[in-house]
């Protein structure tokens, strides 16, 4: 019995709802019920049904899907690996880079901190990029990830922490749009922790010194002598008990003087929420006692 190809159209996958729908001999598209829709090859090899993705529709259109089926079908009756198909940089534009760049743009607006994607970007170019930049999702193994670890994890822990979980979110971010399937290589629990040691044991947590509360007293005298801005920065500070860059990047239109309340914006905030701060007479004192400038709006 002939096999029955090509049996979607460009309007059926615009239109579909939520199923899995074969196009013919091995390609299907999925449509989850949030409305996301990725292609799908399906095989057997050695009596098993295997998947791959193909990616998602609206960076892979029909008749590439198609055609890349057509060479999946073929490698698989020659009795090699339908995803070397993948592996041919003219069957696909995503790489693991161009993932990294959406999952970042779509995070972006989500981060209070306009530095996280900076750091995301510098951390994934310096370690990442150089060895799996160019590759396709599907082809990244425990392997990669180990070459890009192993030489910091000793030296450079924390980075290398930050490394890891962030080629994790990435590969998290290619499986979801069907960009591969499989074990995430770079995760942790189950994967990593069984060929790296535990940060934790690597390197020793070092905590920044901090004031012994006797010395407060002593502390605060030393400030109330200094008029430099730093030395009413960190009073007001302590003052208050908020975070550094909370205190540094206070705004007058937050201070309330007559109600002696400083409300800070749930945006400055990492609980997300608007906090009200009350001020004391001596945090007043140093709001007052600082010039106010035109179209300065941070005090």
């Amino acid at each position: 019995m002939a096999v029955r190809l090509n049996r979607l159209s460009t309007r059926a996958v615009q239109t579909l709802s939520e199923g899995f729908h074969a196009d013919g001999a091995g390609l299907y598209l999925r449509i989850r019920n949030n409305g996301s829709r990725a292609w799908v090859f399906r095989y057997t090899r050695n009596g098993r049904t295997r998947e791959i993705g193909l990616g998602a529709t609206h960076t892979r259109k029909l008749a590439d899907a198609r055609r890349i089926a057509a060479e999946m079908r073929s490698l698989n009756a020659d009795g090699e690996d339908p995803a070397n198909a993948l592996h041919n940089p003219s069957s696909s534009t995503e790489t693991f880079q161009s993932c990294a760049e959406e999952l970042i743009a779509s995070k972006q607006a989500g981060w209070r901190n306009k530095k996280h994607a900076q750091q995301w970007n510098n951390t994934l170019r310096d370690y990442a990029y150089p060895i799996i930049g160019r590759r396709h999702p599907s082809e990244i193994t425990l392997s990669h990830v180990k070459a890009i670890l192993e030489p910091i994890w000793a030296t450079k822990t924390e980075t290398a922490t930050r490394v890891r979980q962030r080629i994790e979110a990435v590969l998290d971010w290619a499986y979801v749009h069907e960009l591969r399937s499989g074990e995430n290589p770079a995760r942790w629990r189950g994967v990593l922790d069984k060929v790296l040691p535990p940060p934790r044991k690597v390197t020793a947590v070092k905590h920044l010194a901090a004031c012994p509360y006797e010395e407060v007293p002593g502390v605060m005298h030393a400030l109330r002598a200094s008029e430099q801005i730093g030395a009413h920065c960190l009073r007001f500070l302590i003052l208050t008990a908020t975070r550094s860059s909370e205190a540094r990047e206070a705004r007058w239109d937050e201070i309330d003087l007559d109600q002696a309340i400083w409300a800070i914006p749930a945006e400055r905030i990492k609980g997300g929420r608007e906090h009200r701060v009350p001020l004391s007479t001596e945090a007043i004192e140093i709001i007052k006692a600082l010039p106010k400038f035109a179209n300065q709006p941070r005090l």
